[in-house]
């Protein structure tokens, strides 16, 4: 990943170093974060949100499908409050970045009180939950409730590329109100489990 050098805000090389994947872009000082899009939906189920950020000024993330970033939101890019946050859109969309967030306490309690601009920042993209540069003729994908949102991702840009692979998702939730993306999701290749 490139990183800017926060003195002369030109992209340098990082390698070999803790948290070399740290996407930090010059701003007016130091860095530039991504900003809440104005497509924050309301709630997805009766405790899941959904919530987008789009680049303010750079090309966005360099992310696969299935990976996360840590979000830090309504605070300094340099606060040490950050959450984990599983992306589920498609890298090939575009380069906004979604998840569903579920409230369960503490920083997602709050979740429905953010507006649309607060200042975000993301820093990623980590894991390797992914499916680019496998050769399996397919798989199954298996996820309970908010434990959806990587595996969404992983569907969409399956979708969205023509993969050829089939795919059965096993979606299990307590309750039919809990199922989020149900209609993107429709009946095709996906279990619902309750």
């Amino acid at each position: 990943m490139t990183e800017c050098d926060p003195v002369k805000g030109s992209p340098v090389q990082r390698t070999g170093v803790p948290h070399a994947h740290r996407k930090n872009l010059p701003l007016p000082g130091w860095i530039r974060g991504e900003h809440l899009s104005g497509n924050m939906q309301p709630q997805q189920t009766p405790k899941q949100w959904d919530v987008s950020v789009q680049p303010d000024g750079h090309s966005g993330l360099d992310c696969k499908a299935g990976q996360f970033v840590w979000l830090k939101i309504g605070h300094s890019s340099f606060s040490m409050k950050e959450n984990s946050l599983s992306i589920c859109s498609a890298p090939g969309f575009g380069p906004e970045v979604s998840s569903m967030i579920k409230e369960l306490g503490g920083f997602t309690q709050t979740i429905g009180q953010i507006k649309t601009g607060t200042a975000a920042y993301l820093d990623g993209s980590y894991g390797n939950l992914c499916v680019d540069g496998r050769t399996e003729p397919g798989g199954a994908l298996i996820a309970g409730g908010v434990g959806l949102v990587p595996l969404l991702g992983i569907v969409r840009e399956m979708r969205l590329t023509g993969d050829p692979r089939k795919v059965k998702l096993m979606y299990g939730n307590r309750v039919v109100d809990q199922i989020a993306f149900r209609d993107e999701l429709g009946e095709q290749d996906v279990l619902y489990v309750l």
